[in-house]
């Protein structure tokens, strides 16, 4: 086999594992709600935020376990970095919890689950700042006095903020859908 024809094959595998870790969260809302009507065990998933750290726990009765960890970074990047960096950290806080077996797969689901909705939370705020900068962005193109040198500057800075956090989210800043006044 080629190098080019390996390249080619493997360029065609990564976006079907891509295609199919996108279908996987469409899948886990799904599962997760099934899975909320009918929570026999009781168990829930809850995010405890502190600024740009999420700390997930499952929760049962009086029972509470720190099961994953994960930053603001970690939302930036791919899907597959995103799991790959959820799956590691449920490994290692298993470890430090001193659980001798393996985290069951409905639990496992439940915090895939929230990890993808705070995610999905997180993807949408950075669309909606920066189409709040272009909104603004564009009123600036006729500057009405002093105000507007600071605005914009401010705008600027805000804007230099978001452009690589979208880049690693997977967001193109072109592809945001502009408000049409």
């Amino acid at each position: 086999m080629a190098l080019q024809e390996a390249e080619d094959r493997l360029a065609g595998l990564n976006a079907e594992i891509n295609r199919l870790l996108e279908e996987r969260e469409g899948v886990l809302k799904e599962w997760n709600a099934a899975f909320n009507k009918e929570n026999q065990a009781n168990v829930i998933c809850v995010d405890e935020n502190t600024e740009d750290c999420h700390e997930l726990y499952l929760v049962n009765g009086e029972s509470r376990v720190r099961v994953c960890t994960f930053g603001e970074y970690d939302m930036e990047g791919s899907t597959e970095k995103f799991y790959r960096r959820i799956e590691n950290s449920i490994g290692m806080l298993g470890v430090v919890n001193r659980r001798a077996y393996e985290t069951p797969e409905y639990q496992k689901n439940l915090i895939y689950a929230k990890a993808c909705e705070i995610r999905e939370n997180y993807k949408a705020k950075l669309k909606d700042r920066m189409g709040q900068f272009q909104k603004a962005q564009r009123h600036m193109l006729a500057p009405e006095g002093e105000d507007a040198a600071k605005t914009y500057g401010s705008l600027k800075d805000g804007y230099l903020y978001l452009k690589p956090k979208l880049a690693l989210a997977d967001e193109n800043p072109a592809n945001i859908h502009r408000d049409k006044e």
